[in-house]
């Protein structure tokens, strides 16, 4: 697929998800990699953008810059109210324990610090943030400890049983190590399907701390 064909197929999806104004995002393509510019609306759509992108053919990368800039005229809540709005989605949800958590909030960029004990935890507290109101910014340092002490061996054994149970994911094309919970992965995935699959199986494997991720397509 050329470069043209990359960029116009890009700008397409963004301008056809209703979740992202892309009215301000530009699009640059140097061979199979993707850099989006710009601005838009809501740290949301900024993360939506990405996803996008990644979901067009020939795509292997993409590299995000996009900022965030409130719609004119916008009421903005204080970074008071931003913290406690971001507080309370995290009480609410059943699977973060809140307590463990720190938010601090400054100008719009909200900082996540403390403890969670699953990696996709991890991540499930940058996505509820993400959809607050007001947020220009997310600095994820949450660290994770497992509840359960699993040796590096028992973990690297879940995850390729797990790979094995997934049909998006040839196995043989994957190359995994696990060094005191942290997880490197290689290989060469030929689907985004097949990539996003073999990340979230690592992602939701119990005793994971940490991605290392140098998988490539093609």
């Amino acid at each position: 697929m050329s470069k043209e064909e990359i960029m116009k197929n890009v700008q397409d999806q963004l301008y056809w998800d209703s979740r992202v104004d892309a009215s301000d995002i530009s699009v640059e393509v140097k061979g199979d990699k993707v850099t989006l510019f710009g601005s838009v609306s809501d740290y949301f759509g900024k993360k939506v953008a990405q996803k996008d992108a990644y979901n067009v053919p020939g795509v292997t990368s993409v590299r995000n810059e996009l900022i965030v800039h409130f719609r004119p005229g916008l009421e903005l809540p204080s970074d008071k109210e931003i913290s406690s709005r971001v507080r309370d989605i995290l009480l609410w949800n059943p699977s973060i324990e809140a307590a463990h958590i720190n938010i601090e909030v400054q100008k719009g960029s909200v900082t996540i610090s403390g403890t969670v004990d699953a990696y996709w935890k991890r991540h499930l507290a940058e996505d509820l943030t993400c959809k607050i109101k007001g947020v220009a910014k997310i600095i994820n340092e949450l660290a994770v400890v497992p509840a359960n002490n699993l040796s590096d061996q028992a973990i690297a054994e879940n995850i390729i049983a797990a790979f094995n149970r997934d049909r998006n994911i040839t196995v043989d094309t994957v190359d995994i190590k696990v060094e005191k919970g942290k997880v490197t992965v290689r290989g060469s995935v030929p689907t985004w399907a097949g990539f996003h699959s073999i990340l979230d199986v690592i992602r939701h494997t119990p005793g994971v701390i940490d991605i290392i991720d140098f998988l490539r397509f093609g």
